[in-house]
């Protein structure tokens, strides 16, 4: 399984914590003004929470958005669970979407489409052996990572597109 494939996996797997968290709902006794505060049980919380935090270092740069709900210890009210939940839904989506791209894929895929460009040119210019050279590198090196992206290829694949 890719890197990828084991975040999906992890966020799957919080997100099923995340419904253990929210359904130990609790509140305090007492007389209250407004009702008595919610609460979920502390120690899962807690647990789920620095797993959370693990999730965004998994993620790298693409767990910025989320740092700011997901990073800082917080108290165990109702709210900041079902916040978190939240959080870790919307990183599920956004990985589904294909919106957690690095930076350099974009880029990288922006020089190849360069690439595949001047040997689009010297083909129509009648240098095919300079077109199929370039063509070639670009194929080389665009190829392994997409399989790797769309997961249609062996292990050994995978490996060589590292």
């Amino acid at each position: 399984m890719n890197a990828e494939g084991k975040i999906r996996d992890f966020i799957k797997r919080l997100i099923a914590e995340g419904d253990a968290v929210l359904a130990s709902k609790w509140q305090p006794s007492g007389n209250w003004i407004s009702g008595p505060p919610s609460y979920v049980e502390i120690e899962i919380f807690q647990q789920w929470r620095s797993r959370c935090r693990l999730l965004l270092s998994m993620l790298g740069p693409h767990g910025k958005p989320w740092e700011p709900m997901l990073e800082p210890m917080v108290e165990n009210g109702l709210g900041m669970a079902m916040s978190t939940q939240g959080s870790l839904k919307a990183i599920r989506q956004s990985l589904a979407e294909g919106l957690l791209v690095r930076f350099e894929d974009l880029v990288l895929a922006k020089a190849f489409s360069d690439l595949y460009e001047q040997a689009d040119y010297l083909f129509r210019q009648g240098y095919f052996l300079a077109a199929a050279v370039i063509a070639r590198a670009v194929l080389e090196e665009r190829l392994p990572r997409l399989c790797a992206t769309h997961q249609c290829c062996s292990q050994q694949t995978e490996s060589h597109a590292r």
